[in-house]
């Protein structure tokens, strides 16, 4: 349908103002020689939606309403899409779920996502491509790191490439900002249980100094007792001291 169709049709609808499937092919023609239909034809990231929704043969099967609400939302849908591409990569993306797909012919709900996204920041690690972007709305769609972190190489040096790896054949949207919260919490984790660990160390060496000290006491009192009082030979000595090592050896290990 061309300008001039359209011109005529807008004309003999003013004419004839009680013929409704005239001034239905009239609206059909505006939306669709609109400059926002126009430019959304051209954008390969709407395509999808374009055959889904706002095709010439689609728009004829809308009612009146209908076709209210989609004139009514295209202005609308045009910064909303751009707002939905940009915030892929640096946005809120990543807290959209499939309650949050709007009717894409509605324009109060593709106002309120559009709103939402334009005060989203942040960088975001994603690989859906522009023309998917609908996935983003897919519940199967990673959207955290979370349940995935410990298969990530610690420390990471590139989130991006080992992220890519762990998640292939996934798609995915994770803010960057949950990444580093997740790394400062491991490193919290990891610098606890080193800590822990060395004091767990440090009473083992205390302990095992203990009983080294004890057991070198009781292996030297014999002879100390025999120069004290004469009451034991040198063999019973000698005797006394190999049985009091070996139970100085058994204390350390097992007492």
């Amino acid at each position: 349908m061309n300008a001039q169709t359209v011109q005529l049709l807008s004309i003999l609808s003013a004419c004839r103002p009680d013929d409704e499937e005239l001034a239905r092919e009239s609206r059909i023609g505006r939306i669709m020689q609109s400059e926002d239909y126009q430019a959304l034809m051209h954008r390969q990231a709407f395509a999808g939606l374009m055959q889904d929704h706002f095709t010439e043969a689609k728009l004829r099967t809308y009612t009146a309403e209908q076709l209210d609400r989609v004139e009514k939302a295209l202005p609308i849908l045009s910064d909303c899409l751009d707002n939905l591409l940009f915030s892929l990569k640096n946005g809120d993306c990543p807290s959209l779920t499939s309650a949050d797909r709007p009717d894409f012919t509605d324009p109060e709900p593709l106002a309120a996502l559009r709103d939402r996204l334009e005060e989203g920041t942040g960088k975001n690690y994603c690989n859906i491509p522009d023309k998917d972007f609908l996935h983003i709305f897919d519940d199967a769609t990673v959207k955290s790191l979370q349940p995935y972190f410990l298969e990530l190489p610690q420390p990471c040096e590139d989130y991006d490439a080992a992220i890519r790896a762990v998640l292939a054949g996934k798609r995915y949207c994770i803010r960057a900002s949950e990444v580093k919260s997740l790394e400062e919490a491991y490193r919290g984790e990891a610098d606890a249980c080193l800590r822990q660990l060395g004091t767990k160390r440090t009473q083992r060496f205390k302990l095992r100094l203990g009983k080294a000290l004890i057991g070198l006491f009781a292996v030297l009192l014999p002879p100390l007792a025999a120069s004290l009082t004469g009451l034991l030979t040198s063999s019973a000595t000698h005797g006394l001291m190999a049985f009091l090592f070996l139970c100085a050896i058994v204390f350390w290990r097992k007492g």
